[in-house]
């Protein structure tokens, strides 16, 4: 499945293919989970590409539950033999699968798979462009078992196809301040439908620090300053969304508006005011109530559109939600601006 809407060459512009939800409203999230292996109802093809979704929210980091999960739902798609001698490994990488129909080999069935590597996906919801996109096949052998259909020869390693990055993450955007620190950029972020609502604000101000910005996005904008810590969990109470930030925060006082009005839109579709404290004491800020204005994509009748960038040839990296008028497109090795 490709993620792209619009294709970019060496040159020109991208097309803007459809309308974003207006600001504040958010799609509808479906009661997404990841399949296990009965849901494949006995076909050889469908049982790879349930495989395929297997490793979701495995990137949760190395301490959270859902990654040892992960691995067990993984486990559960393969042979006892085969499960003896599989190596999670300690990251998920990303691929477009082209699954094909199943052929017969004896007692076995034969699945051929091209698999295009589209990126590793980090603990910060990132997914690191590899510097070789080239697809490969791969043959994926099943046989019966007492269970069901199973896998004896899984790859190396946590893969999760372009679909299952769709079906089970959610597109969410966080932004940075560019570097002549008048304008929001963008950045890309994937995020777990696993993630509780109540506990997503913490999740998604733990991206903006001391996560930051993504690779290939970093000349272009600037780090949240160092001073500004987390000194414990960001927490919600349905009125308002509470940052409390270390003492060390204290010594940048002017830069405390530019954090809120970067948070709040990193928050979105979540609109509720952003409290800042520091050391346990609120901070009075004045300059981030109208925080909307800050992002220059935002026109006066607060209606968004998407960008939707590729790489070059036409080759998909991932979809990049664009709420704005200012989005950094990567195509190939160059990076680009689009603006309307």
């Amino acid at each position: 499945m490709t993620l792209a809407g619009c294709g970019i060459n060496g040159s020109g512009r991208p097309v803007i293919v459809t309308d974003a939800p207006r600001l504040g409203l958010h799609p509808e999230t479906p009661d997404a989970s990841p399949a296990r292996p009965d849901d494949a109802h006995n076909n050889a093809s469908d049982l790879v590409r349930l495989y395929l979704e297997a490793a979701a929210w495995a990137n949760s980091g190395a301490t959270d539950p859902r990654v040892v999960q992960a691995q067990q739902r993984v486990q559960d798609f393969l042979t006892d033999d085969a499960k003896k001698t599989w190596q999670a490994g300690a990251e998920i990488r990303v691929v477009q699968a082209t699954v094909g129909a199943p052929v017969q080999a004896g007692a076995t069935i034969r699945v051929p798979v091209l698999l295009r590597p589209v990126g590793r996906l980090t603990e910060n919801g990132e997914v690191d462009v590899p510097t070789d996109t080239t697809a490969y096949s791969q043959d994926f052998m099943v046989v019966q078992t007492r269970e069901g259909l199973r896998l004896t020869n899984p790859p190396p390693g946590m893969l999760l196809s372009t679909d299952g990055l769709q079906r089970l993450y959610e597109v969410h955007p966080i932004y940075f301040w560019d570097t002549s620190d008048t304008k929001l950029v963008p950045d890309l972020r994937y995020l777990p439908r696993s993630v509780e609502q109540a506990k997503r604000p913490n999740t998604i101000v733990r991206w903006l620090m001391p996560g930051g910005p993504s690779g290939w996005l970093r000349p272009i904008v600037q780090r949240v300053p160092a001073e500004f810590e987390l000194a414990d969990s960001v927490t919600t109470d349905g009125q308002k969304v509470v940052v409390n930030l270390s003492a060390r925060a204290a010594s940048q006082q002017d830069k405390l508006a530019h954090l809120v009005i970067q948070i709040r839109w990193s928050l979105r579709p979540l609109t509720l005011p952003v409290e800042v404290q520091v050391a346990g004491q609120r901070q009075m800020i004045s300059g981030s109530s109208d925080y909307l204005s800050a992002n220059p994509a935002v026109p006066p009748t607060g209606s968004t559109r998407t960008i939707w960038p590729v790489r070059s040839h036409h080759r998909p990296i991932h979809r990049t939600v664009g709420v704005g008028s200012l989005t950094a497109v990567r195509t190939g090795r160059r990076r680009r601006w689009a603006t309307r």
